[in-house]
């Protein structure tokens, strides 16, 4: 049984562990096993500090991506998603760099799946989305991919808690993989990636 967060319990749906476990391409089931180990020794939600790149291997560092979650206030009454770690692979597919915020990439109409997504993580409900990048590009209809996000909780900093929701998610992970993928993402340029968004290195190889 996953532990939980004190305010949130984790729910995966059925049908997304059985395509995690069951799926071909098992960079799903690494994904999904690589943060439900972490919470499990934990004994809590993990943190972006939790994470560790040599945990996710170099087959799933391309794929991997992380959102700062911006909590609403005075000046933007909304909850905001900020990318601040994209894979090589995602970097390839789609023009969204670190630093974008999400509702800047298209019309609300366009981004509604993948916020309901993001929030639906938040609260624990963890679910696989299936899409094409029609959102980005109409020119991009054909490229079919599939995204699943995970939570992190909030961390302390000097003895203070920083960002998060008030549910204390401060960060999503997720793992986007594109049916047209040719795999010419390399660990060295995932690992680069990963220093410059200030994650640690402690072991970049097996």
């Amino acid at each position: 049984m996953l532990p939980q967060h004190p305010m949130m319990p984790i729910a995966i749906d059925p049908m997304t562990a059985r395509w995690a476990a069951e799926h071909a391409d098992r960079r799903w089931a690494l994904f999904l096993r690589f943060w439900q180990d972490l919470a499990l020794r934990l004994g809590r939600l993990p943190t972006r500090r939790d994470l560790d790149p040599a945990d996710l291997t170099a087959a799933l560092l391309p794929s991997i991506f992380l959102i700062d979650i911006l909590p609403a206030d005075d000046k933007v009454p909304r909850i905001r998603f900020r990318f601040r770690l994209l894979g090589t692979e995602i970097m390839l597919h789609e023009t969204v760099r670190a630093g974008s915020y999400l509702d800047e990439l298209g019309s609300e109409a366009d981004l509604s799946e993948i916020e309901q997504q993001y929030h639906a993580a938040m609260a624990g409900r963890i679910q696989l989305r299936a899409a094409t990048l029609f959102w980005e590009s109409r020119d991009k209809d054909h490229i079919g991919y599939h995204v699943l996000m995970l939570p992190l909780g909030s961390q302390e900093v000097g003895g203070h808690e920083v960002g998060g929701d008030d549910g204390g998610v401060a960060h999503l992970i997720g793992c986007a993989i594109y049916d047209d993928e040719h795999h010419i993402s390399t660990q060295s340029e995932s690992i680069n990636s990963l220093l410059r968004a200030g994650l640690p290195t402690k072991r970049v190889t097996r």
